[in-house]
């Protein structure tokens, strides 16, 4: 694969997730010890070409231990659940607990344990009503584009970057952080009015293509580096 340019000086490659690729036998076999499968990241090699994503429910402090013990990379997200709070596990049970009771209480509520490929995930996001994103905090919130990209509109926070993606009563609805009332009505408004939010969804795609699609995003970076050049 051709490396691409992502800056002055810097080349990048791109990667795939595993759900992207597929390991066919063939004719012929090496021995692994023969062939080098290592990376690079500027002076830092790595034996394992595997690059553990920044998610709460995927690499915990243990998990990226071992992963770098092994020669990979992992990478912990420093807003995420495992670095807020010294033992996070007693929050995970909570919540767990809280589903587990609300899921005895009434139907219809669905706990998806583990991470699913992205074909799976893009059918969730395109067959649903309303995404909510009842974050305390969030830097930009890729999710909301995700679920924007896929034709739903977006109830989420009024906190960090997801005001920047989300445009209030045009893709989505956005609440109050942390208050539980609000956040039911919107999604209780929308919920109520599958036309409005299906509006909202196409709105809502067209504007993470025009804003957030791979071109716009190269157009403004390439009008920086031009203005940041005179």
């Amino acid at each position: 694969m051709a490396d691409v340019e992502i800056g002055r000086g810097k080349t990048g490659r791109g990667a795939y997730t595993l759900d992207e690729i597929g390991i066919v036998p063939a004719r012929r076999t090496r021995d692994p010890e023969e062939v080098s499968i290592a990376w690079q990241i500027d002076a830092y090699r790595f034996d394992l070409p595997l690059m553990a994503c920044p998610m709460d429910s995927v690499v915990s402090p243990a998990t990226a231990i071992q992963i770098g013990r092994l020669g990979g990379l992992a990478v912990l997200d420093l807003e995420g659940l495992w670095t807020r709070y010294e033992d996070p596990e007693p929050l995970l049970a909570e919540v767990t607990e809280l589903v587990d009771g609300l899921r005895a209480s009434r139907s219809g509520v669905v706990w998806i344990a583990e991470m699913l490929p992205k074909r799976e995930v893009i059918q969730l996001l395109t067959h649903a009503t309303v995404f909510a994103i009842p974050s305390i905090y969030e830097p930009l919130g890729i999710v909301n584009l995700e679920a924007m990209a896929c034709g739903t509109a977006v109830v989420g926070s009024r906190t960090g970057g997801i005001p920047e993606v989300v445009a209030d009563g045009e893709t989505g609805l956005l609440v109050p952080a942390g208050e539980p009332e609000p956040l039911a009505a919107a999604l209780n408004t929308l919920l109520s009015d599958p036309d409005r939010a299906a509006a909202m969804g196409q709105a809502g795609r067209k504007r993470a293509v025009a804003e957030f699609g791979w071109a716009a995003i190269a157009a403004q970076t390439a009008d920086l580096y031009a203005e940041l050049a005179h």
